[in-house]
């Protein structure tokens, strides 16, 4: 399975050799695949939804391909990647419809790595918002932390009422489990709690599940 390393604060995914197609899922300016090795020969995809972003990853020398477009709609055909990672990016989509899409561009016995944002993260980053009376944020951080709540309690996510288009959530373990087996992934395991890390792998020898019966399943 995909392995991380852990330096301070922060977590970097480690692709192993095998790994052939890979799709990095949120990939900003190109940071997390710059400090790793991608394996020999592999293909390597990153996609992030702020194209000034990917203008830098572009010019960062990486043997990738970049390219715009939003994780809850991902613009590949079922089963085009061997593994997705993804770096704290899940936290600001829409979680569910993110995992779906996930689970539908991976082939069969294909992995995933993707960490999120714990509750005790949002709560420092609330508090900090408090003790300096940034108003506006406060407010924001309130609604992430209450749909991180909603995300527990329903398994779904609302996005930001001011920005139909922006969503930010905290995660749990549980959340987490449950928004995986809801998109059809059954074998997977949490190797960190802070911040939270999973590594998944698809297996569905036996029954194809087709997107649609996941929404269906989910809702």
């Amino acid at each position: 399975m995909i392995t991380h390393r852990k330096e301070g604060q922060r977590t970097w995914p480690i692709l192993p050799s095998y790994v052939g197609r890979v799709l990095d899922l949120g990939c900003g300016d190109g940071t997390t695949l710059q400090l790793q090795q991608s394996p020999s020969g592999s293909v390597v995809v990153g996609l992030d939804v702020e194209f000034n972003r990917l203008s830098l990853a572009n010019r960062s020398g990486l043997h990738a391909s970049f390219c715009c477009g939003s994780g809850d709609a991902l613009p590949f055909a079922d089963g085009s990647f061997d593994a997705v990672i993804s770096r704290v990016a899940l936290p600001y989509m829409n979680i569910p419809e993110a995992l779906s899409e996930i689970f539908r561009v991976l082939r069969s016995e294909g992995e995933v790595w993707l960490s999120f944002h714990t509750f005790s993260f949002g709560w420092s980053v609330l508090w900090n918002n408090f003790t300096h009376l940034r108003l506006k944020g406060l407010l924001f951080r309130i609604y992430v932390m209450g749909n991180g709540l909603w995300f527990e309690w329903t398994g779904r996510n609302f996005a930001w009422p001011l920005n139909r288009k922006r969503y930010e959530s905290v995660q749990s373990e549980n959340s987490v489990r449950r928004s995986l087996l809801q998109a059809g992934f059954e074998d997977f395991s949490i190797t960190q709690n802070i911040p939270l890390v999973v590594v998944a792998r698809r297996r569905d020898a036996q029954h194809e599940v087709v997107p649609g019966e996941r929404r269906r399943s989910a809702a």
